[in-house]
């Protein structure tokens, strides 16, 4: 029997797909093919769960990214406001700073103008021409300070009041009897005795140099223009009613005209001998011991010393109560002072008979003087020059 090879074909297949699943390679397979399928489908899984997980983290991002977009918006916004505010400010700063630059300037050209116009009035005090011109006076007063021409005119009428009562009226009567003096007590207060010279003029004007000008008075008797009691006001209507008088030849020639006059009247005139003591009798004074030990009786005895040293050198000889010692410890010395002589080759014809030159200082320099008894560093002084007035001096004594 012959077979052909379709027959064989046949048997071959029959064989081999025998054997396949003699051999299990189609569980085989379908094992494999299942794990294939099992590993492709935990790959997806995977795959997915990566892509949702990458969903999640691109959606974080972009979370972040908005935010940070809004940030981003807000910080520019801000920056943008602030930068905005910043102008606004530094513009508001530049404009006040403007204005007060502008403020300060017309401050300091204010300042200027009022150191000027200051500067000027100085200038015009530093030379105050004190005169019998009253005219003159006032349009002085007026550069200085106008408000205090009439505050001058005023004190002017109150010194008046001052001289008729105290010079015209009391100068030549004693004041021995306090019956008399109780009397005056109510004029004096409507005078103002109690205030000093300076307050008084404080009380006219306002100007502190020309305060220092029309208080300086008491100063020639010696006395303190803060203390001296304001009767002495007169002495500036004195001034104006008789004048200011000088003697031609000097002070001199005051005392040789005493001198004449005296010898034409059967005076007797010791010189060159000091009074040493006065001779007291029943607490009386009744003459001189001269420095020759020499006495001399007198019915009067008139003497120009200081109170102190009366009581403690020229009449040391008396016994005084407490109450009276205690007086006599109180007691001041009148101030004395040193008078220059000099004279010069140049003539100096724009300096005036009479110049006070003050210092910065006025009261601190009176209170050394007066009260701490020192010298200042702030000096004021007095200059004569007496050939203003009179061109020859034959001698001056």
């Amino acid at each position: 029997m012959a077979f052909d090879a379709t027959f064989w074909v046949a048997v071959s297949f029959v064989i081999f797909f025998g054997a396949l699943i003699y051999l299990k390679v189609p569980q085989n397979v379908n094992n494999l093919l299942s794990k294939m399928i099992t590993d492709i489908k935990n790959e997806i899984d995977e795959s997915e769960k990566l892509r949702a997980e990458s969903k999640r983290l691109l959606d974080e991002a972009q979370k972040k990214l908005d935010t940070a977009k809004i940030e981003s918006e807000k910080i520019m916004q801000q920056s943008k406001d602030e930068t905005e505010r910043f102008v606004i400010e530094m513009n508001d700063k530049f404009h006040k700073s403007a204005e007060l630059k502008k403020s300060l300037a017309e401050t300091k050209i204010s300042q200027m103008k009022d150191n000027a116009i200051k500067e000027i009035k100085d200038t015009s005090i530093n030379h105050f021409d004190y005169s019998a011109d009253e005219k003159k006076m006032e349009e002085q007063i007026a550069i200085i300070n106008h408000k205090d021409v009439v505050g001058y005119r005023n004190l002017l009428k109150f010194t008046k009041k001052i001289f008729d009562k105290g010079y015209s009226e009391l100068s030549d009567v004693p004041f021995d009897k306090p019956s008399f003096m109780f009397k005056q007590i109510p004029t004096l207060l409507s005078l103002k005795s109690y205030k000093s010279v300076y307050s008084l003029v404080s009380g006219f004007i306002e100007n502190e140099k020309l305060r220092r000008l029309f208080s300086m008075h008491p100063l020639l008797v010696g006395g303190n223009p803060f203390t001296t009691t304001s009767i002495y006001g007169l002495i500036l209507y004195l001034e104006k009613k008789w004048g200011i008088h000088y003697s031609m030849g000097g002070t001199g020639q005051i005392i040789k005209g005493f001198e004449k006059l005296m010898l034409e009247e059967d005076v007797t005139i010791i010189k060159g001998k000091e009074v040493k003591n006065l001779l007291t009798e029943n607490k009386r004074v009744v003459g001189v011991v001269t420095s020759e030990d020499e006495e001399i009786k007198a019915d009067n005895v008139v003497c120009n010393a200081d109170p102190p040293g009366v009581y403690s050198k020229m009449l040391n000889n008396q016994k005084y109560n407490t109450l009276f010692n205690w007086k006599i410890n109180r007691m001041e010395y009148s101030m004395g002072l040193f008078v220059y002589y000099f004279g010069t080759k140049k003539k100096y014809e724009n300096v005036e008979h009479h110049t006070i030159k003050f210092g910065d200082k006025y009261k601190e320099h009176l209170d050394d003087i007066f009260v701490n008894k020192k010298l200042n560093n702030d000096i004021s002084y007095y200059l004569h020059r007496p050939t203003a007035s009179a061109k020859v001096l034959d001698k001056i004594l």
